[in-house]
């Protein structure tokens, strides 16, 4: 599980994803702000749960590989989270960013974590921005990364 605080964690999750080019930076405030988050209730997940978490496994005969920013359980749903630096999501980023949780959530399932148990999103601390991401089935995920191999999915290029 997570080795520092939710607070250290969460700080230094911060400084690798908000800019510090930014004159409105303000880290205590983001802080304080996304550990309050309810949904995701992102204390409770980072208390409980794995950040910067490496994971590989195999499906059809390829090596994949990946390091998911956050996940954990809290009340019987498994939350996978992906920050991202921006303050706003494009349609390619969050499009990007829906298809990384989605082969984040296949990861899991390897691990013994029930697919209809798993939520997904995309935080946005510096704007404290919160993306739900529809999961879909297990085929669609695995038809779509299959379909994007060259899209930093295998073991090599994520």
């Amino acid at each position: 599980a997570i080795k520092n605080s939710p607070e250290e964690d969460l700080s230094k999750i911060i400084n690798q994803v908000v800019p510090r080019f930014h004159a409105d930076f303000d880290e205590k405030e983001i802080l304080e702000k996304t550990l309050a988050m309810r949904t995701p209730p992102i204390k409770k997940i980072m208390e409980n749960g794995f950040s910067e978490w490496s994971f590989n496994f195999k499906m059809n005969h390829k090596n994949y590989s990946g390091r998911i920013d956050l996940w954990g359980t809290v009340d019987d749903t498994t939350w996978i989270i992906d920050y991202k630096s921006a303050k706003k999501l494009g349609d390619d980023l969050e499009e990007s960013a829906a298809r990384q949780l989605k082969f984040y959530a296949l990861a899991l399932n390897k691990k013994g974590i029930q697919w209809e148990n798993l939520k997904l999103a995309i935080l946005l601390p510096q704007v404290q921005k919160v993306v739900e991401v529809k999961l879909g089935s297990q085929k669609e995920v695995i038809d779509d990364i299959e379909s994007h191999q060259s899209d930093h999915l295998t073991s090599d290029q994520i």
